[in-house]
């Protein structure tokens, strides 16, 4: 969406950009991004430290709402740790118990 007509503003396309063509710009762009959406997985990337001690390696990081048990941790060849966790919720339409709903 431009917030201005091109017609209001004219200048060489060949001269430095203008926030005007860069809004247009930006526009055709996240309209494409539009379209994509249901190609794209969500995925969470989370940030580990790792130390090396001697014969293992102690990795430290955040999971939030995944059990340490549901957590595989391997090698995948010699230079590559993959880290894999997996968390399922479900939720159901309708009206929350009156436990749940805040006055």
């Amino acid at each position: 969406m431009s917030l201005f007509p091109r017609a209001f503003f004219h200048q060489d396309q060949s001269s430095s950009p203008t926030i005007f063509r860069l809004l247009d710009e930006f526009d055709q762009y996240s309209r494409g991004m539009d379209r994509n959406t249901h190609q794209i997985t969500k995925s969470f990337t989370p940030k580990f430290d790792v130390k090396e001690l001697g014969d293992s390696f102690e990795l430290h990081g955040e999971l939030p709402g995944i059990d340490q048990k549901n957590v595989d941790i391997e090698f995948t060849d010699a230079s590559t740790l993959t880290i894999k966790g997996r968390i399922e919720r479900s939720y159901s339409k309708g009206t929350p118990p009156a436990a749940l709903v805040e006055a």
